[in-house]
């Protein structure tokens, strides 16, 4: 589905995802150009963003196909989605 959220993965095989035995959610998205996407992450974790194809900003940063970004929660992170893009996000313990 485009414009949202698809859990993958997980250790809790949430919403019928992949099990994985690890302490991580793996997501995925397909994100239309223009549109915004956010993540709600929670306190003792953090996300790492990859961006598999397109262009995204994040935080008015840009990152392009290939490039990844790291934040700590607790914050709502939010996507902007410059062209069409696919995006894979990690949520993982914070060390």
């Amino acid at each position: 589905n485009c414009n949202q959220w698809c859990l993958i993965a997980s250790e809790k095989n949430d919403d019928q995802s992949l099990i994985v035995h690890q302490d991580i959610a793996l997501y995925v998205s397909q994100l239309s150009e223009h549109k915004k996407l956010e993540y709600d992450l929670k306190q003792n974790r953090c996300a790492y963003f990859q961006v598999c194809s397109g262009h995204i900003s994040i935080d008015e940063q840009v990152l392009n196909t290939g490039d990844a970004a790291v934040f700590n929660g607790p914050q709502t992170i939010e996507l902007n989605a410059l062209n069409n893009a696919e995006i894979l996000l990690f949520d993982l313990p914070q060390d």
